[in-house]
């Protein structure tokens, strides 16, 4: 579907939607106050050492936050269609992120940088909503950290984000998931199977 204008201004207002009841006056004030900004797939919106100044909503496409290690990358959280994305401790403290967000497809984000967050929550409250969206996303594996066997991780992953074991490679998924590529892929195996 080729994105235009009216479509972008949908998807975001129903974005924030998701978050807050949010007047249409509200949503009109955030969706002015975003910039569109296309990333090709593997390009980068954060890197780590960069301080995250953004708020990012989803359009089109596929973002992954992850964290790099010495010796592998571990993969945070997701972010899909309509989704809200940033590095939220490194956004909160305005200290450089640990983190990297990328695109896993060619992606179209609205981007809503810090001050003009602040401008928004100047004019009213209600838009502090939009911080307490990112609680969340820099916790690794939010659905799956209190679940001990890898079965029944990769179980929970199906049936909350079922579409994700067909959008995302299995190194990604495993990676979230806490578990080896080759046990992700044992369990891709027995679900299908079974």
């Amino acid at each position: 579907m080729i994105q235009t204008e009216s479509n972008t201004r949908t998807v975001i207002a129903e974005a924030l939607r998701r978050i807050h009841p949010f007047s249409a006056g509200h949503s009109e004030l955030i969706i002015n106050s975003t910039k569109i900004r296309a990333l090709k797939k593997n390009e980068t919106l954060l890197v780590s050492g960069q301080v995250c100044v953004f708020i990012a909503i989803v359009v089109t496409g596929s973002l992954r936050l992850y964290h790099l290690t010495d010796e592998k990358d571990l993969t945070l959280n997701f972010f899909t269609e309509m989704d809200f994305a940033a590095d939220n401790e490194s956004f909160i403290g305005q200290k450089p992120s640990t983190n990297v967000i990328e695109a896993l497809e060619d992606s179209l984000v609205a981007i809503l940088n810090i001050h003009q967050l602040h401008n928004l929550i100047q004019r009213d409250p209600s838009f502090f909503a939009l911080g307490r969206a990112m609680e969340n996303w820099t916790k690794s594996t939010a659905f799956t950290s209190h679940i001990n066997t890898p079965q029944l991780r990769y179980e929970k992953l199906i049936e909350l984000k079922p579409d994700w074991v067909l959008r995302f490679s299995q190194i990604h998924l495993a990676s979230y998931l806490g578990m080896a590529p080759e046990t992700f892929s044992r369990m891709k195996r027995k679900s299908l199977f079974s």
